[in-house]
């Protein structure tokens, strides 16, 4: 794979996203893997950033390939995590995705996202604005995934802390199932839904 190399430069990444082709799925794949796996070096980050973010971007709009979308968002996050910067249209294609996902693996890259993108307070406003707690709830109850579960428990301990998101969670039966996991699940489980409840229980 690419991002095996040891020596990466500027136009190597300049032609890596030259070669992104939506008529070639396979190559566009394999290139947007391989980027985001680039974008965990910081300078390199920078790069794909200045020369892709605007193809990137657009690839979010265009493409109905889920590796694709997950791999775009992946690196929108590295980026994010480290500038916190992001525009609404970027998180509400993720919260698009995220309600209309079935595959496991693709929920889970999603989710991971979300999770990173939940410290930012207008993540939460969307949140709120999408009404996406019933989804949360939702996966809570029925993907037995541990990773999956333990990163929704994340994003409600945060959003927890927000009076109006703590009245959604509770409205739509999170109170109910975090005391199930609180009470039944393993010992990393039952930790994150206690925060999750004392953060609900304590901004209503």
């Amino acid at each position: 794979p690419i991002f095996r190399l040891q020596i990466i430069d500027t136009n190597l990444i300049i032609s890596l996203l030259n070669l992104i082709d939506l008529t070639k799925i396979e190559l566009t794949r394999a290139i947007c893997e391989s980027l985001y796996y680039l974008s965990l070096d910081l300078n390199l980050l920078q790069h794909i950033y200045q020369y892709g973010f605007k193809k990137l971007k657009g690839l979010l709009d265009q493409t109905k390939d889920p590796s694709i979308f997950c791999s775009i968002i992946n690196i929108l996050t590295e980026f994010i995590r480290n500038n916190e910067n992001i525009s609404n249209d970027i998180i509400l294609n993720m919260i698009k995705f995220f309600k209309d996902s079935s595959n496991f693996l693709y929920l889970l890259r999603i989710i991971k996202s979300l999770n990173e993108l939940t410290k930012i307070s207008q993540t939460i406003e969307l949140f709120k604005q999408e009404k996406i707690f019933s989804d949360f709830i939702f996966y809570l109850q029925n993907e037995n995934n541990s990773e999956i579960q333990l990163n929704i428990l994340f994003i409600l301990q945060k959003c927890g802390k927000d009076k109006e998101a703590s009245k959604m969670i509770i409205d739509n039966n999170g109170l109910q199932e975090l005391w199930t996991l609180f009470k039944l699940a393993s010992s990393s489980i039952k930790i994150a839904a206690g925060w999750t409840i004392r953060n609900c229980l304590a901004s209503i």
